[in-house]
């Protein structure tokens, strides 16, 4: 049974013979049906493998040679907006152990496309050129046997979807549309230049008719927090304010000390005026 297999391609494992016999429940069952179910049954779960590990020095690939397809991307298109053209298309394969890759350098793939499911099985029909450890694919090299393997279906549609939801379009205006909105669009945030000024309670400086800004600053961390107050020319006011600005900046410190435990630098700046 297994020279038969081989002549069709495909180069199962003893435990993957084993296992497909199993799950046919059968005791003698036919070359048809071992190959019917190893189409529908992950490579990498049954077969041996027959392609070398290293392909650095392998010139080409012939057949007959059953191939499991992993993905198929068009390189010619974003990867997050898949369209059938242009078409250049990357198929990735595996043996069942090996993987390789494949640009169709030479024309396209019969019965290949974006919506051929991972998991599909292709026999090498023809010596294929391998450089770089890439096939050179186009037509009469490979065809398409079928197959489809549920788990791997499962997967790639779950991928497909995400990869939709996530590609929202933007309108002019911001809007964004569609049936899922996706991630907000980034809105860049503007840095204030605060001009800092420093009051010393020694000082006479005149105070009425200008603007003081008061700066409280505690780092803990690397966090910053900033107390901003702005006071007008009424003494009253000023007073009052002073002492709302100091509660404010020691109930911060106690906070950030707090909550920060290990505290590795906290300065503390204080505007003090009369």
């Amino acid at each position: 049974m297994e020279e038969l297999l081989k002549s069709e391609g495909w180069y199962l494992s003893e435990d993957g013979l084993a296992d497909i016999r199993e799950n046919l429940e059968v005791e003698q069952p036919s070359l048809g049906e071992i190959i019917k179910e190893a189409l529908n049954t992950d490579l990498r779960s049954i077969s041996r493998g027959i392609l070398p590990r290293d392909l650095t020095n392998q010139k080409s690939i012939t057949g007959p040679l059953v191939l499991q397809l992993l993905s198929i991307i068009n390189l010619s298109t974003p990867a997050q907006n898949q369209q059938v053209t242009p078409r250049l298309f990357q198929l990735t394969f595996t043996d069942g152990v090996k993987k390789i890759k494949g640009i169709e350098i030479l024309g396209e793939v019969e019965d290949a496309n974006l919506n051929t499911p991972p998991g599909t099985k292709f026999l090498v029909t023809s010596e294929i050129t391998l450089e770089n450890n890439f096939l050179h694919l186009g037509p009469g090299l490979l065809r398409n046997l079928g197959g489809e393997v549920e788990e791997m279906i499962k997967e790639w549609k779950v991928g497909r979807q995400f990869i939709t939801r996530s590609r929202a379009s933007v309108k002019k205006d911001g809007e964004v549309k569609g049936g899922d909105d996706g991630p907000p669009p980034f809105v860049p945030f503007k840095i204030k230049d605060h001009n800092r000024q420093t009051v010393s309670s020694s000082s006479n400086a005149q105070v009425e008719g200008e603007e003081i800004k008061g700066i409280e600053e505690t780092e803990a961390e690397g966090k910053i927090m900033v107390i901003e107050v702005e006071l007008d020319n009424s003494t009253k006011r000023r007073r009052s304010m002073k002492i709302n600005i100091v509660d404010k900046i020691e109930a911060g410190v106690e906070q950030v000390a707090e909550t920060q435990g290990d505290i590795t630098c906290l300065r503390r700046q204080i505007v003090d005026i009369r």
